[in-house]
């Protein structure tokens, strides 16, 4: 499940246009993360709809999603 969610995070990023173009190379880890953010805010509308859709509605969903962000960017 978690990896699922890590996929779908990944891809709501990338359609948002947070694609990185093959010359640069991949992006620093804060980077990955604030793409994946920001992405998030416009496609789902914050960080609490995003964790609330692919971790559940529960209280630490945020944090865990959080944890899930930094283990895909590599922090």
């Amino acid at each position: 499940m978690r990896r699922l969610a890590l996929a779908l995070v990944a891809a709501t990023a990338l359609g948002a246009g947070a694609t990185v173009t093959p010359a640069a190379g991949e992006p620093a880890p804060q980077a990955c993360v604030g793409d994946v953010v920001s992405s998030s805010v416009v496609e789902f509308g914050g960080r609490r709809a995003v964790a609330d859709f692919f971790f559940g509605d529960y209280p630490r969903a945020v944090q865990d999603a959080q944890g899930a962000l930094e283990d895909f960017c590599g922090i």
